[in-house]
């Protein structure tokens, strides 16, 4: 019974966006989602985010067992995506 009642003191994750440069030299502006337990960033039209290695920030894809893992794609704002990301985009 403790467990369930100490869901419901997380914290929700600082709610800002950062503009952020992407290894082209591009930027994308992020937002952080979520909580202490749960967190993630997205777009800000709300498309998931995957952070790799290289600093990059790309759109994420649900793997079989339902985590969010990195695509091939570099993410961009809205109004400075390519024609693939918008083509992937619509499909999500």
């Amino acid at each position: 019974m403790l467990f369930g009642i100490a869901i419901f003191y997380a914290c929700p994750a600082y709610r800002s966006t950062a503009r952020v440069a992407q290894p082209d030299g591009s930027t994308v502006t992020i937002r952080l989602v979520g909580d202490e337990y749960l967190h993630y960033n997205t777009t800000l039209d709300g498309y998931s985010l995957v952070r790799r290695d290289d600093g990059a920030y790309v759109y994420a894809s649900l793997n079989a067992e339902g985590q969010l893992e990195p695509t091939a794609l570099l993410a961009h704002d809205a109004d400075a995506r390519t024609a693939e990301e918008r083509s992937y985009v619509e499909k999500v």
